[in-house]
């Protein structure tokens, strides 16, 4: 019933709830008197009267970032990207992913070296064996692993049980813990992540920690283990391990990253179609490009209370963050095809922070088009959104299909 409901996900549940409560009360589950049914009954037809109100723009959109059409580049991208990891292997080096088409500035930027991946091709690091000898606290050593993984295979970076996909982590601790681990142990090695990523969202330069008291283990061990539950056939990789260092034990892939990065990544005719339809005048992707960076440009390096872009029980002590880089570039594949791709480094992100931003940015994109020409947009509407802290002013979050976990910059120590 639901599927055919136009409603944010807000609204719908707590209609489930509410008809959950209503089912118990008529099985007497709940002793629930004749003004809790009616009130029951009140909220429903009140969550419909919202659900019907949701203004034109938010539907076009949420039926936008439903599409499968929307994600055409990203699913191509991401496909092509585990191809090349793995054809590496065998000495062969790739063209860049994608290549920026709407920059005629082209010096180095800082936080440029974040994109290597996704823009120049090859690898991140070179791809060498060195098993240098690290001065550790503990007996024993501390590995740091850098995968790359498509997210449509996966239920996200945690372990979740009960689960139709395996998820990431479990995946790498199947494959390694008979590399790293004891006879005498009780349970399977520790594995941290520098991001932990949800359901659908892919990676391409993450990065996780193992530990393992063993002095036997080489990083070529572990990075072989890893690749050659994808070698032996000719599908494509789901996940790849692209290097193995050896590091401190002090290192820790999520308490030492000072930011991280990620891209989103729109199918160029899919959202030009979407909102030339809404606006009703021929708009191209260099034209929204260009509003979408007025809007962006505005919160870079400033620290800013993020709660509105943010989804679920805030769990941190903080919810301010800053973004050094939120930029939006029109890139093309080797195959010709445009998309929009928008670039965002922070020193942290809350909980589908990045995919709210991405919606949202896009639908005050679209509402400035409509009032006004791109050269003339209010450019401070969307910090002002972000500081009225209300997330109902927010739009859905974009589909995980789009985007993609980069990497990240550590301290060093």
């Amino acid at each position: 019933m639901f599927q055919d409901m136009k409603t944010n996900r807000r609204v719908q549940l707590l209609i489930i709830i509410l008809d959950s409560f209503f089912l118990l009360c008529s099985v007497k589950a709940f002793s629930c008197t004749s003004k809790s049914v009616a009130f029951i009954h009140e909220m429903k037809s009140s969550l419909t009267l919202e659900e019907e109100s949701e203004p034109e723009l938010d539907k076009r959109l949420r039926v936008f970032l439903d599409c499968e059409d929307t994600y055409t580049l990203a699913s191509s991208l991401i496909g092509q990207y585990m191809t090349y990891q793995k054809a590496k292997s065998n000495g062969q080096c790739h063209p860049p992913l994608l290549t920026k088409v709407d920059e005629k500035d082209n010096t180095v930027k800082p936080y440029d070296s974040l994109f290597t991946l996704l823009y120049r091709g090859g690898s991140e690091t070179k791809d060498d064996h060195i098993d240098e000898l690290i001065e550790n606290d503990l007996k024993g050593q501390n590995f740091k692993i850098h995968i790359s993984y498509d997210g449509s295979m996966f239920c996200g970076w945690q372990i979740q049980p009960n689960n139709d996909l395996p998820s990431v982590q479990e995946t790498i601790i199947d494959i390694i813990d008979p590399v790293l681990g004891s006879e005498k142990r009780s349970k399977p090695i520790d594995i941290r992540v520098c991001g932990r990523t949800d359901a659908g969202v892919n990676a391409l330069g993450q990065i996780c920690r193992a530990r393992t008291r063993r002095s036997d283990v080489t990083t070529r061990k572990i990075q072989e283990a890893l690749n050659s539950q994808f070698t032996s056939n000719d599908t494509v990789p789901s996940l790849w391990c692209t290097k193995v260092e050896i590091v401190s034990d002090k290192f820790h892939p999520t308490f030492d990253a000072t930011c991280r990065a990620y891209a989103y990544i729109f199918d160029a005719h899919a959202l030009e179609s979407m909102v030339s339809e809404t606006l009703g005048k021929s708009m191209t992707i260099f034209s929204l490009s260009r509003a979408v960076n007025s809007l962006l440009h505005e919160l870079e390096n400033a620290e800013l209370d993020y709660f509105a872009l943010s989804f679920g029980k805030v769990k941190t002590e903080t919810t301010n963050c800053i973004l050094y880089r939120a930029n939006a570039c029109v890139v093309r594949d080797d195959t010709g095809n445009l998309g929009l791709c928008i670039e965002i480094v922070g020193n942290r992100f809350l909980r589908r922070m990045v995919r709210i931003l991405v919606a949202t940015v896009i639908r005050e994109a679209i509402k400035a088009l409509s009032d006004s020409e791109v050269d003339h947009i209010d450019e401070n509407r969307l910090v002002c959104l972000i500081k009225s802290g209300d997330r109902v002013n927010t739009a859905r979050a974009a589909s995980s299909k789009g985007l993609f976990f980069l990497g990240a910059i550590f301290r060093t120590k």
